[in-house]
């Protein structure tokens, strides 16, 4: 009678490994496509940064300024150089199609700032801590986006 108990467990055990294998095998799988659908959103979110920065200056100085902050590792610096550069035209492939229309210009055209003066909310950037340029930064940018 114990045997059969025994069995019993030993079975249940059994089952148990093989359902933990699976649920590992499939937590590994959403982890990969959450991790897919991460760079993906990354990839849009970036497209279309860079194409409004193409069209509004200040929107690209804030962009720049918020860049030139918190991106600090060598490589990461090289690979967005031309974005930082504030009179370099945007990169564009030969070969892309644009998968979207660009908003139509603002009724009010925003001056270039001049090469020899930021825009204040850049220079006031580079006088803040770190942490709290981003929050600066992204307030800017929504004020901007909003006018």
């Amino acid at each position: 009678m114990a045997k059969d108990y025994a069995d019993k467990i030993e079975r249940l055990k059994q089952q148990r490994e093989k359902i933990e294998a699976r649920m590992n095998t499939l937590a590994q799988k959403a982890k990969v496509e959450d991790r897919k659908l991460d760079t993906r959103r990354k990839i849009v979110v970036g497209a279309a940064v860079i194409a409004h920065m193409e069209t509004n200056q200040a929107f690209a100085a804030a962009i720049r300024a918020v860049l030139g902050a918190y991106v600090g590792r060598p490589n990461d610096r090289e690979v967005i150089a031309e974005l930082l550069q504030e009179t370099a035209p945007l990169p564009v492939p030969a070969n892309s199609q644009p998968t979207f229309a660009p908003p139509p210009p603002a009724a009010t055209v925003t001056p270039a700032p001049s090469p020899s003066s930021p825009p204040p909310f850049v220079s006031r950037f580079a006088e803040q801590p770190r942490d709290t340029v981003a929050s600066d930064a992204l307030s800017e940018i929504s004020r901007l986006l909003n006018r």
